[in-house]
């Protein structure tokens, strides 16, 4: 699971990390504030990638707290599978798609789990109460973040060099919809 490109990045390193995110996963890093906020205007950067020049000046000069992934843009299709209730997670974990991309994170006190997934198109965002035996789930896609590692309170569960691509729709319905939790 874990191999040798792993063990190379600083775990306090942040440019290294946006470079790995978008060298391996093509994936769109943008720096946080301290308390999760964005440091940049992301939205710009959906539809078209950031130059290398702004990487360096956002991971290497300006030092930020943390870093996430924008989801749902057209560039890379990221979705993320927010758990709040960590028995929701456990009880799917064994029909997540293989090579899923799991992040623990803490939160006073409170321990959520999200999975990174590749989407097969560009997905909206569903909300918590949507799936009627998983009701703390919800699924960030089009315009929005997913907090990842290093950032602080945020670490890897499971991480792969390569980010499946699914129909995240089809997973949910066969799977989640359908289920009789």
């Amino acid at each position: 699971m874990v191999t040798n490109n792993f063990t190379r990045l600083n775990m306090l390193d942040l440019y290294e990390w946006a470079m790995f995110y978008l060298q391996q996963w093509d994936a769109i890093s943008i720096p946080l504030n301290k308390g999760e906020t964005p440091a940049v205007v992301w939205d710009q950067f959906q539809d078209k990638p950031p130059r290398l020049v702004d990487y360096e000046l956002w991971f290497v000069d300006a030092h930020p707290w943390g870093i996430a992934l924008i989801c749902g843009e057209q560039l890379s299709r990221l979705v993320s599978l927010n758990f709040s209730d960590p028995s929701d997670y456990h009880s799917l974990r064994h029909v997540l798609p293989s090579n899923a991309l799991v992040i623990n994170s803490q939160n006073e006190g409170k321990t959520k789990i999200s999975v990174i997934l590749r989407n097969a198109y560009s997905m909206t965002n569903i909300s918590e109460g949507t799936f009627k035996h998983y009701p703390k789930l919800s699924i960030s896609g089009k315009n929005s973040l997913v907090i990842v590692p290093p950032t602080p309170g945020y670490s890897w569960r499971i991480i792969f060099e390569a980010l499946p691509t699914v129909d995240v729709g089809q997973w949910l319905n066969d799977t989640v919809v359908r289920s009789k939790h």
